[in-house]
């Protein structure tokens, strides 16, 4: 009889030990577009934990999918609760599916919590920039387009000139209002042409320059 009354203790403390172990967590995760300012259905996320692995002197982590979700007509993606391990070895947090995943630092899931996470992105749209005919061009002619967006550093302005077309005329542009400036050398005449276009998101735009 003493048997089963230690038997029935070592399995209630192992028990009460094991649920020390894990904590209840809730994730909420909001997908927002700054420059639309409107939140983003359809994004699909995944909430991962990774547990550190020691190895050859210094560690990394191994990864396991918890759950995934898409972003409902609300731009939200509820993860519910799951039990998360209290030893710091491990960490949760949400990624994108499409590969390009988040910072943990950024976007990590705090334990034992309610976690309502906004991810800001912007939404991204495609733009090529025709030049109408596309060169080559006579000796001594040119054709410049600088182009840039409202919210960019002058640092970040794409440049494509008649030597670089072929390889530099298709790009990736966010919701905003953008400057281009076309210089033209033609028949030793010089033309300069400004122009403001606004792009919205998640679309495929092409804009014409006439030679």
């Amino acid at each position: 009889m003493k048997t089963i009354h230690i038997i029935f203790i070592l399995l209630f403390l192992t028990g009460v030990i094991s649920c020390k172990k894990k904590e209840d967590t809730y994730v909420k995760v909001t997908v927002h577009d700054m420059g639309a300012n409107r939140n983003v259905p359809g994004k699909h996320l995944i909430l991962y934990v990774g547990k550190r692995i020691n190895q050859w002197g210094s560690h990394h982590y191994s990864y396991d999918l918890i759950a995934e979700k898409d972003t409902d007509v609300n731009g939200i993606a509820d993860f519910g609760g799951f039990e998360a391990y209290k030893d710091k070895d491990y960490i949760y947090y949400v990624a994108f599916e499409d590969g390009n995943n988040l910072k943990e630092s950024e976007y990590i899931v705090n334990k034992g919590e309610d976690n309502n996470i906004t991810i800001n992105v912007k939404g991204r749209s495609s733009l090529t920039v025709n030049f109408t005919p596309p060169p080559p061009y006579s000796v001594g002619d040119s054709l410049r387009v600088e182009f840039y967006g409202s919210n960019y550093a002058a640092y970040t302005h794409p440049i494509i000139t008649n030597s670089t077309y072929q390889n530099n005329h298709q790009f990736f542009v966010y919701y905003d209002t953008y400057y281009f400036n076309i210089d033209k050398y033609k028949a030793g005449v010089y033309t300069n042409v400004k122009d403001t276009v606004f792009y919205d998101d998640d679309s495929v735009y092409t804009y014409n320059v006439n030679w």
